[in-house]
Parts: structure tokens; C-alpha cells; sequence
């Protein structure tokens, strides 16, 4: 009834490790009928382990005639296709897809993931759809930052051409290297390019309509993107990863109740991982401003030691004014430095602004030009990050250094501007208009602000005014007006 489905194909699968080192399988599937609960159709099948994608391919064969489906030329070939010969090397495939799977923001896991594509290729080296998602956990580390290095990039490229060599009308190939191109390259019209041949391959391909979901994001066309990823999710409805990103695309364009939902179901999906919770609980504080609503969220869910889960916490702290108990939060996470796409954040850094927020100057000073060494060095040795140059703008203003904090903050949102990504583009911005409102230039702030909350992804009415971060503008008469221009 939830996915509004007319038949169910289910059954069991027992499987037997022999002593003399055989397999056996045993599968009985049957096709259910939803609104009679009648049995259309059942078999047993017993085999060797080895033929299990013979198995799987009449099972298949067997449903489309119960169901008086007639299938095309392609769809009879994919139903025979077998990825593999070698189990071993399905299995390392399988587990890999597993954990990509399940990411939902754990991405420190990618680095599990392309071991056990690594592995697959390596036990079969003509195993192009291994290959293929191969590529794509690789372009996926640099794209979260896990590794920025061009080497990584080249690996992506090469796994990517790698199974298009060997199956080159593979949908999955030419999704991988449509990433390659979003992910590595923000190369957005070549990966859309990229993802029309997958889609010639397969029409209602969930992966196709969630990389373009999510490019058309990224290019602030926002309702293509809510209806590339919502078509995605009918044909993956057991998908965390989409129903956490729906929920946080709903939130980007403040439909708040909509955002509650999807992240009510990203928990239920997966209520053992963290970041449905987080999202819930930040769409509270955005939607309400209700800071015991998102910590109750919160306190729901799973220990981990996620750095940035921990970090939320943080802000929960810091919101209720409880400076003590967030400089205390912020000692125990695990990294010195919180670093995602859009930021790179020493925890000097941020002790700094909250002892500058606990009237502490002497404190904030030397917390504050302990993260500005390691910014400026950081700033030398990637002079085009946009992550550092902002963070070393709210260093430079935490240390009253004026104009060295605005022309930092402004060239992130130059190297990194709004018309690039219309998703992270926007927390650049409202950095600078943080470090406009740190050193008194509180018109030039509010220009910014009034520019983010006319746009998606920017911040929320709710959260500047329970943010101490933004205390000083609260008395502004611009300030007000916005408060009444955007409620």
C-alpha cells in the first residue's frame, strides 16, 4: 500500500556449504497478486552455487510471462546478462554496493567501499559494472573531501573507461563517468551529457534520475531537482541516501514539513545511522527554532563519533547559551580540523568565536591566531579552496584585522560563487556576511542576508535569530525589517 504496488514477488533462498567443498542453492519464489493475496505463480529451483545467475535470469523470465509483459530486444538481453563468472568476485562487488548503499553520510566508509570494488576487478578483471562503481566511489572521495588529489581524480577516469571498454552501451559506465565529471570536475553539461546515454539504456534507471536530481541542484533548478530525485525514490524506495537528500532539499527551499517527512522516513529506513536524526533536528531548528525539539531529535538517535554529528551538538549548545558545555563538546571530537565540501574548520577556530561569545577576549585571541596559522598555511598550500579562504576571513575578523577579513571572505565567494552551485555557493556568501557583521559593517551584512533569504539553501529567519553569532545585527532596524520581509 506504501509504494502503491499491485504485485509482490517474494520467497526464500536456502543455501548449503557442502564438506567436500560444493554449493548448493535452493530457491522457491512466488508472485503474489496484492488485492487478492493469490498465488500466480511459484517454482522451486535446486542448483550448484555456480549457476545461480541462471536462476535468477528464469526467475525473471518466469514473472514478466505470469505478468503478460512483452519485453524488447534489450530488456530480453538484460535479463540474460550474467556481471560475472566468478562468485568471489560478485560477493566483494555486492559488499561494496552495500556500503554505498548505506552511506548516508558516512563517507569515511568509501574508503571500504573501493577496497571491495578493488577486489572484485581483481578477481575479475572484466567486470565492468565493478569497474564502473569503482569509478564512482573514487570520485566520490574527492567530492567529500576524503582525498583532493588529482591522482584520485585519474583513478576515477580510468576505472570509468575501463568498464566502457569492456561494455561500452553499459548504462552504469557512463553514469560512473557522468560523476566523474560532476563530482571531480563540476563539469555539469558533460555529466548531464554522460547520464542521457545511460538513460538510452534504461529509461527508469533510479541512478540516472538521482545524479541528475542532484545536478540540477547544483544548478538552482530546484523543482527539476525535487522531481528527478522524487522519481528516483519511487523506483528506490528502501534508499536512505535519497530520502535523507530529499529531506534536505525540501529543507534547502524552506518546505519545511515536507523536509520532516522524508527524514521521518530516512530514520526508518535505517534507524542504526546518524544523519536521518541530524536532519531532522537541523530542519527543526530552521523550521521552529526549537532547540529542545532538535535535541530530543538528537537524543534518539545511535552513539557515534562522526565529527560532524558531534559538531551539531555544538550548535545545539551554543543556540541555548551554554558556552561551557560547547567549548566541552567541542574538545572530544575526534579530528582538529571538521572538513566536508563547503568547510574546513580547525576547532581553534571555532573555540576562539566561542570565547569571543563569552566575553573572553584574551582567550578568543590566541584560539583565533592559532587556527590563522594553520589557515594561512593551509591557504598557501591551496591557494584556490574556497573552504580556507573563508575560514581564515572569520579568523582574521575574530582578530580585529578588518580588511584582511573581508577580502578573504570575498575571494571564497568568488573562487566558489553562487552561479557555480546554487547548493554550496549560498554558505559562502553567508560567511562573508558573518564576517561583515563581526567587524561592524552591518549594512554590508545585511545586503548579504537579504540576498541569501531570497534565494534557496540560504539560511533560515529562525536561525538568525536564536544564532548568537548574529546578536549584533538584532537591534538593527534593517534587521527587523528582514525579520518581517521574510517570515
Amino acid at each position: 500500500q506504501d509504494l502503491g504496488v499491485d504485485y509482490v514477488l517474494e520467497g526464500t533462498v536456502r543455501w548449503e556449504q557442502r564438506a567436500d567443498g560444493t554449493s548448493r542453492v535452493r530457491v522457491t519464489p512466488q508472485l503474489i497478486q496484492v488485492s487478492s493475496d493469490a498465488q500466480l505463480w511459484s517454482d522451486r529451483y535446486d542448483r550448484v552455487m555456480e549457476e545461480i545467475f541462471a536462476v535468477q535470469s528464469e526467475i525473471a523470465t518466469q514473472v514478466v510471462q505470469q505478468l503478460g509483459i512483452a519485453l524488447l530486444q534489450p530488456d530480453r538481453k538484460a535479463l540474460e546478462a550474467r556481471p560475472t563468472e566468478n562468485l568471489q568476485a560478485y560477493q566483494a562487488f555486492l559488499q561494496g554496493k552495500n556500503i554505498m548503499e548505506r552511506l548516508a553520510g558516512l563517507f569515511t566508509d568509501l574508503h571500504r567501499a573501493v577496497q571491495m570494488f578493488e577486489r572484485a576487478v581483481e578477481l575479475d578483471p572484466s567486470f565492468a559494472l565493478a569497474w564502473a562503481e569503482l569509478s564512482r566511489t573514487h570520485s566520490g572521495l574527492y567530492h567529500w573531501r576524503q582525498d583532493l588529489t588529482e591522482e584520485r581524480l585519474t583513478k576515477a577516469r580510468q576505472a570509468a573507461d575501463k568498464a566502457l571498454k569492456l561494455q561500452p552501451d553499459l548504462p552504469a559506465a557512463h553514469v560512473a563517468l557522468g560523476y566523474y565529471y560532476y563530482w571531480g570536475r563540476k563539469d555539469y553539461e558533460r555529466a548531464l551529457e554522460e547520464l542521457t546515454l545511460a538513460a538510452k539504456g534504461q529509461k527508469n534507471n533510479a541512478d540516472v534520475l538521482e545524479a541528475v536530481g542532484f545536478i540540477r541542484r547544483r544548478q538552482g533548478r530546484w523543482d527539476e531537482a525535487v522531481a528527478n530525485l522524487k522519481s528516483a525514490f519511487q523506483l528506490n524506495p528502501l534508499s536512505t541516501l535519497l530520502a535523507g537528500e530529499l529531506a534536505n532539499t525540501y529543507a534547502g527551499l524552506r518546505k519545511y514539513p515536507e523536509a520532516e517527512r522524508y527524514a521521518d522516513i530516512a530514520i526508518s529506513l535505517a534507524p542504526d545511522l546518524p544523519y536521518g536524526y541530524a536532519g531532522k533536528a537541523q530542519n527543526y531548528l530552521a523550521w521552529k527554532g526549537d532547540t529542545q525539539l532538535a535535541r530530543a531529535t538528537m537524543e534518539r538517535m545511535p552513539e557515534t563519533n562522526e565529527p560532524w554529528i558531534l559538531f551539531f551538538w555544538v550548535y545545539l549548545d551554543l543556540f541555548e547559551g551554554k558556552y561551557q558545555d560547547a567549548l566541552d563538546r567541542l574538545a572530544v571530537i575526534p579530528v582538529e580540523t571538521l572538513e566536508d565540501q563547503e568547510s574546513f574548520l580547525p576547532k581553534t577556530l571555532m573555540a576562539g568565536l566561542i570565547h569571543g561569545l563569552r566575553s573572553e577576549p584574551e582567550l578568543a585571541h590566541d584560539s583565533c591566531d592559532s587556527a590563522r596559522k594553520i589557515l594561512e598555511k593551509e591557504a598557501q598550500a591551496r591557494p584556490r579552496d574556497p573552504r580556507v579562504h573563508a575560514s581564515l576571513g572569520l579568523a582574521y575578523a575574530c582578530l580585529g584585522r578588518k580588511d584582511k577579513a573581508i577580502l578573504e571572505a570575498t575571494l571564497a565567494t568568488d573562487l566558489y560563487p553562487i552561479s557555480r552551485d546554487a547548493l554550496g555557493g549560498p554558505g559562502f556568501l553567508q560567511n562573508l556576511a558573518l564576517v561583515y557583521a563581526m567587524v561592524g559593517e552591518y549594512d554590508s551584512a545585511l545586503d548579504q542576508l537579504d540576498h541569501l533569504l531570497s534565494m534557496p539553501a540560504g539560511p533560515s529567519i529562525t536561525v538568525l535569530r536564536i544564532d548568537p553569532n548574529w546578536t549584533s545585527l538584532h537591534d538593527h532596524p534593517r534587521f527587523q525589517k528582514l525579520m518581517e520581509k521574510y517570515r
